[in-house]
């Protein structure tokens, strides 16, 4: 069942125009939101994702103790699909995108 809740959760990061990396056996995928902006900063992307979206993802910085890496955000798919669809619609709404539609 994770399968297609992280198959659910990259459709959606991905339809919202953000840079899903791969991630075969975890609970968790990142997104490089570094790919369209160089300079970008996790932490800063991450606060605004969650006051303006409404959604809240870990930025991979808080694992440096320099936050040498900040170009990544964690997002977690071990929850019910329902959180999931709210979570990348409210991105998608966020970032401009289309909605996610889902296979019947």
């Amino acid at each position: 069942w994770l399968q297609s809740r992280r198959n659910l959760l990259a459709s959606g990061l991905q339809a919202a125009g953000l840079n899903v990396l791969r991630c075969p056996a975890t609970y968790f995928m990142c997104v490089d939101i570094g790919a369209d902006d160089p300079a970008a900063d996790d932490l800063v992307f991450g606060r605004a994702m969650a006051h303006e979206a409404g959604v809240v993802a870990i930025p991979v910085s808080a694992f440096y103790a320099g936050r040498e890496m900040r170009r990544l955000l964690r997002f977690c798919f071990a929850k019910r699909p329902q959180v999931l669809e709210e979570a990348v619609a409210r991105l998608g709404a966020w970032r401009g995108a289309a909605p996610l539609r889902r296979a019947s």
